[in-house]
């Protein structure tokens, strides 16, 4: 099958950036610009040693083994662990990951990841409380990545007494009674 579009070249691929870069989104900041350079620089050396084959999400002592190895080394670089971070580990995407997961809702591996990601975003939300992460990007990935959500609960209050025992009363009646009510 041929692809839509011909694989670009570098030069290409540097000149398609430089137009990106002229997006208002971008920031002018050398210093920032520096340190996005450095972070692309950090992400390829990670994909660089992202293990060539993937590991089995069937096998689950291997993922959890996996997700122990990654948890120990954020622990020694200072990094909070994420969702992305241990499928890179495990040599597959997280869309995979989730795919995984959505597909073997009943898994062992399930069951485990499951964990694992809620220690990952309990992690998130104690580190925004201490200010390790901003606390407006911590509750985004924690929504979107972790699946929080913001929930909204009412409470059905039985207003039989407050309308003395309205039950048997017409629509009429019930009416009569709201307007003999003091106004607020």
């Amino acid at each position: 099958m041929k692809p839509r579009n011909p694989i670009m070249s570098y030069s290409e691929m540097c000149e398609m950036n430089e137009q990106t870069a002229k997006n208002r989104l971008y920031s002018k900041d050398a210093d920032a610009s520096e340190r996005i350079s450095a972070m692309i620089s950090d992400t390829k050396a990670s994909i660089e040693r992202m293990p060539k084959e993937r590991i089995s999400l069937n096998n689950t002592e291997l993922v959890r083994s996996t997700a122990l190895m990654y948890l120990t080394s954020c622990d020694a670089t200072g990094c909070l662990p994420s969702k992305i971070g241990l499928a890179r580990a495990c040599g597959i995407s997280r869309t995979a990951l989730d795919d995984f997961m959505a597909k073997n809702p009943t898994s062992r591996t399930t069951e485990f990841l499951e964990t694992f990601f809620d220690a990952c975003a309990e992690l998130l939300s104690n580190a925004a409380l201490i200010g390790g992460v901003h606390p407006i990007f911590g509750i985004f990935v924690a929504k979107a990545i972790y699946k929080w959500k913001d929930v909204q609960q009412v409470e059905v209050v039985n207003t039989r007494d407050a309308l003395h025992d309205s039950s048997d009363l017409t629509a009429a009646e019930v009416a009569q009674k709201y307007a003999e009510l003091p106004a607020d």
